[in-house]
């Protein structure tokens, strides 16, 4: 059985825990689908101490782009490059 695509929008105001936002226990290999402008990625057992740390993750040239969370990592933060929100779909794998 195919796993559900779970979409949410994530804010420009703060680092977002995509563990906690999708429901995924931390170690949990999942993938990430930002269908938007450009967003932050960063892995850390705790948020991010600076804005412009991570690697992005942008759309902006083609409808999406995807990023491969590995089994055994640290939570996944992110955080929009911007003052706009960025909608995104994960799925576990």
């Amino acid at each position: 059985m195919a796993e559900k695509i779970k979409v949410e929008r994530v804010s420009p105001d703060q680092w977002t825990n995509l563990n906690t936002l999708f429901g995924f226990i931390t170690g949990t290999a999942f993938q990430i689908q930002n269908h938007s402008g450009s967003v932050m990625l960063q892995e850390s057992d705790t948020v991010p101490a600076a804005d412009a740390e991570g690697d992005t993750l942008t759309g902006i040239d083609r409808n999406y782009a995807v990023a491969d969370i590995v089994a055994g990592s640290d939570d996944i933060w992110a955080k929009p490059v911007g003052n706009y929100s960025c909608k995104l779909s994960a799925k576990e794998v």
